[in-house]
């Protein structure tokens, strides 16, 4: 089976196990935060990363991760915080989901925090 499986589905079928494990570790202390940190997601297709993002929101668990090209923009998410670091400035986008992707620049969904750390 496994050599009949794509590149991106391989990914994900080695990640099910190590997701599932962290959501049980994280059933003992219920109210605690639930973050588990990706390093990219590439090599994974649009609609397998959704479903990835559904597994972890089902999973309740805060999905942390860094890309230089994923803004995140999956129906299957509740809701986003974008904190993108560009030499000298930090800019942060917070936004709840709604049935629309969301857009950065539309403030009724969206909030944009930029910082100058050239100090």
């Amino acid at each position: 089976m496994h050599s009949a499986l794509s590149g991106g589905e391989k990914a994900i079928a080695l990640h099910l196990p190590l997701f599932a494990a962290v959501a049980s570790h994280y059933e003992a202390v219920p109210d605690a935060p639930r973050p588990i940190l990706l390093d990219e997601v590439v090599g994974v297709d649009t609609t397998n990363r959704g479903q990835v993002f559904a597994l972890l929101s089902a999973l309740d668990l805060d999905l942390i991760l860094t890309t230089d090209h994923e803004w995140c923009t999956f129906r299957e998410l509740s809701g986003i915080a974008v904190h993108q670091s560009i030499t000298g400035l930090l800019s942060s986008f917070v936004g709840p989901r709604d049935d629309d992707p969301l857009s950065p620049g539309d403030a009724s969904v969206s909030r944009r925090v930029s910082v100058d750390v050239k100090s």
